[in-house]
């Protein structure tokens, strides 16, 4: 994998997909998950806040080269990071039964 590349999956739940006139998607994802091999700043600066400001419920930044993971919530318009629960395991609220062990990571 080349340095800086990106790979990008959007989830939307239980809503259909609009595309506007432009062919862009009409409204938000729910969940934004990006594997990033060298844009960690760039995905925890300015798309971190491009992505809260535009409504996104979740979004996931798995840093490849630390073997970080970073899981945050919108919560009453601020990104938060999801806490672990008691046996360290993060686990989306808005997708029930996606999960992820940051330590397997």
């Amino acid at each position: 994998m080349a340095s800086g590349c990106n790979f990008l999956f959007l989830f939307f739940e239980g809503r259909l997909l609009l595309f506007g006139a432009e062919g862009y998607l009409d409204g938000p994802p729910d969940l934004v998950v990006e594997v990033a091999a060298g844009s960690v700043s760039n995905d925890l600066g300015d798309k971190l806040h491009a992505y809260q400001r535009n409504g996104i419920r979740e979004y996931v930044v798995l840093g490849v080269y630390g073997r970080r993971v970073h899981w945050f919530v919108l919560r009453d318009g601020v990104f938060t990071l999801l806490a672990p629960d008691e046996s360290g395991v993060l686990r989306s609220e808005g997708f029930p039964g996606l999960w992820l062990d940051p330590e397997a990571f």
